[in-house]
């Protein structure tokens, strides 16, 4: 296989990912957290670094392309989710910067695991590997 065919099969791979994972997210937000989206903001890069926001949960998916999805999150966004999330628990002020950060994973981990069934009906064959996030909400955030 020339290396043009492999590059064309690995877009086409990420491509079937991306819009799996995006049309379980946006059903997600909607039934689970009552929220709709306005707009979808989804890059793929090749570069070595990405601006993260405060925020970001990681999961790794092991395809044959082998990628990483990361939902950076805007930090009233995660706020209002967890909020949401947590209902009905009890949560005090004093433990929500762990409730965020338990969110934020709990909710990557649901829809990306939703998401390989949905892979694996379409033929592609997956494996999850969760990665904690990479900031914390810290006093800059906090507004």
């Amino acid at each position: 296989m020339n290396a043009h065919a492999k590059t064309s099969k690995l877009d086409h791979e990420i491509a079937v990912v991306m819009r799996v994972v995006e049309q379980r997210t946006l059903a997600f937000m909607r039934d689970e957290l009552g929220l709709s989206s306005t707009s979808v903001d989804r890059r793929t890069h090749h570069a070595r670094s990405v601006v993260l926001r405060p925020i970001t949960a990681i999961v790794g998916i092991g395809s044959r392309a082998g990628l990483y999805i990361a939902y950076s999150y805007d930090v009233g966004l995660i706020r209002a989710m967890t909020k949401r999330y947590t209902s009905g628990l009890g949560v005090g002020e004093d433990a929500e910067e762990i409730w965020i950060r338990e969110t934020a994973s709990d909710i990557v981990n649901v829809i990306v695991g939703n998401s390989t069934a949905d892979l694996a009906k379409l033929g592609e064959l997956v494996t999850l590997s969760p990665r904690s996030e990479e900031r914390r909400v810290g006093k800059e955030c906090r507004s």
